[in-house]
């Protein structure tokens, strides 16, 4: 150590020598850990995919809603920039938020119907079999939801209905996709 204070310089090292270890007049951790409780402690959300889905939907849902509320009743439709009188009463009535949810839904389903067929053979015969009863429970379920929708196309609830449906069946493909991904 005396060859580190030789560099310091003859005052700074006899500074050095000088000082001695002693306890704190006060005790200084009060007053540090209020400092760190005040700022908080910094962290991050780790959201997943199925819970982004969600919230979009939840969002086209609230515009939907929106949308509806503040819908002058006695106003013409106007459906994508086409004039009113070129779009059926019944689909001017359903708000576009629902139509645009549908087709993602049926795409994203597409895609992972496709990708849990190419890993089927990695699924055990017993699986495979409880997954196509509960995969043909929803489509059922699915066909039910479209029917009452189409049914009642100025029905803001059967529309959401049906993306719920819609949103259920692709958690279990997501699911049955991780599953086949982990063996």
């Amino acid at each position: 150590m005396d060859t580190d204070r030789d560099d310091l310089g003859p005052e700074l090292g006899d500074a050095i020598s000088t000082l001695r270890d002693r306890e704190p007049e006060q005790d200084l951790w009060p007053t540090i850990e209020a400092a760190v409780a005040a700022e908080g402690r910094p962290g991050f959300i780790q959201v997943r995919r199925p819970v982004l889905i969600a919230a979009g939907l939840a969002l086209i849902a609230a515009s939907v809603a929106i949308t509806v509320a503040l819908r002058d009743p006695a106003a013409p439709a106007v459906v994508a920039g086409v004039p009113p009188a070129a779009v059926a009463p019944a689909a001017a009535v359903l708000p576009a938020g629902f139509d645009a949810a549908t087709v993602s839904l049926e795409r994203a389903i597409e895609q992972l119907e496709a990708s849990v067929a190419m890993e089927s053979s990695l699924i055990d015969p017993e699986t495979r079999s409880r997954i196509d009863q509960s995969l043909a429970a929803l489509n059922g379920a699915i066909a039910d939801a479209r029917t009452r929708a189409d049914a009642a196309p100025r029905d803001v609830g059967a529309a959401r209905y049906l993306t719920r449906t819609m949103q259920r069946k692709l958690n279990v493909l997501q699911s049955v996709a991780s599953m086949t991904r982990r063996s």
